[in-house]
């Protein structure tokens, strides 16, 4: 089958590479247009349409072999939307020497984080570095030998030198890496291409679009978008102004790197005379404390434990539609439908719904108190 066919509404339909069925179809209208007229194996017009039917049935099985790759450049160089590739994560480094007498770093000096179980997370120096005579310390920056997210947000601390340089007394982190991005699969890709030849026009008209757009952007995975809100003047009122609020994978607010590029992808893809703002989003922090009464026989501290996890999953700005309210007889259905609870007892905290403040407001838990006794 082939995926070439695209609808209206964006979708990819399966193409037939059946002969049979082709020939089929082409009887069946030639038919309805000529009443009179009965089809019989072996007529000459019958045996030149199962002959085409049979080219066009070929032709079909070859578009289907073609990969689905292909969109990636389509994308790229017809529709300005290209794929998300995959980024090395970056971070600053202090180096320490024996003594003063002048060092030289090579580039490629591999250091590791230890992750546990004789695992590393690798990054290498960029290119040589040289500690001046009279000097002990150096600052270098360093690169995750792979691309991906994973080597993101790493706890600053001591790093392991995995060459044989004798002269380095220590390596430590000083910044967060940061940088690093897992390439977009092509189903991931396909995705969100069909989503942008969805906007019915070249630029972005209705709000949603803006938050389409916004998705372009590598470092965003969610956005929301505000119709007449201006973080200028704080109001919801102003005419032919948008802000739309981005998030990364995790939930959190994008750095500002991210920040200002969606600005400026909106920027040149907006009408004359509109105002947009890329903002972060409100984050509000709810705890949550409950006791819940365990069916016979279930373990209650695995109970208790899945039950704080779905709420940390509930409550999460990862996962959150941009609610206004958290509710709380949602609270207590997510509660109840934890496997092993039999009922909730008393949902303590919160003690009604909570209607979230700010724009583009997200949760996250806070301390969550889950107590299970046995029922």
């Amino acid at each position: 089958m082939s995926y070439i066919d695209v609808g209206d509404d964006g979708a990819f339909t399966a193409l037939s590479t059946d002969s049979s069925a082709l020939a089929a179809r082409t009887l069946q209208a030639m038919a309805a247009v000529f009443p009179d007229w009965v089809p019989r194996e072996g007529q000459l017009d019958v045996a030149m349409i199962e002959v085409i039917c049979r080219a066009i049935a070929e032709n079909r099985d070859v578009a289907s072999r073609v990969p689905r790759s292909i969109y990636r450049d389509f994308g790229r160089t017809m529709l300005n939307v290209p794929p998300v590739d995959a980024a090395y994560a970056r971070m600053r480094t202090s180096w320490e020497v024996t003594d003063d007498s002048g060092y030289s770093i090579p580039g490629g000096t591999l250091i590791g984080y230890a992750l546990g179980n004789n695992t590393f997370a690798f990054f290498r120096t960029l290119s040589t570095a040289t500690v001046p005579a009279g000097f002990s310390q150096v600052y270098i920056n360093v690169e995750s030998v792979q691309p991906g997210e994973a080597y993101n947000n790493l706890p600053i601390g001591p790093l392991q030198l995995m060459d044989a340089l004798t002269f380095v007394k220590s390596v430590t982190s000083t910044t967060l890496p940061v940088g690093g991005e897992d390439a977009e699969t092509d189903a991931e890709y396909l995705n969100r291409l069909q989503a942008r030849l969805k906007l019915l026009a070249p630029r972005p008209i209705v709000p949603q679009d803006f938050a389409t757009l916004a998705l372009d952007v590598p470092g965003v995975d969610r956005a929301f978008a505000i119709d007449g809100y201006s973080p200028a003047n704080g109001r919801m009122d102003n005419e032919r102004t948008i802000s739309v609020a981005v998030v990364d994978p995790a939930g959190n607010p994008v750095g500002t790197v991210v920040r200002n590029a969606v600005t400026a992808l909106l920027e040149s893809q907006r009408e004359a005379n509109f105002v947009v703002y890329a903002i972060n989003p409100s984050i509000t922090t709810v705890d949550v404390t409950a006791t819940l009464k365990a069916f016979p026989g279930f373990d209650v501290e695995a109970v208790r434990a899945d039950a704080a996890a779905a709420v940390r999953s509930y409550l999460s700005p990862a996962s959150w539609d941009w609610d206004v309210v958290v509710r709380y007889n949602e609270l207590v259905q997510l509660l109840s439908n934890v496997p092993g609870v039999d009922y909730v007892d008393a949902l303590v905290n919160p003690t009604d719904n909570i209607f979230l403040e700010g724009v583009a407001a997200l949760v996250q838990a806070g301390t969550v108190n889950i107590t299970v006794e046995q029922g």
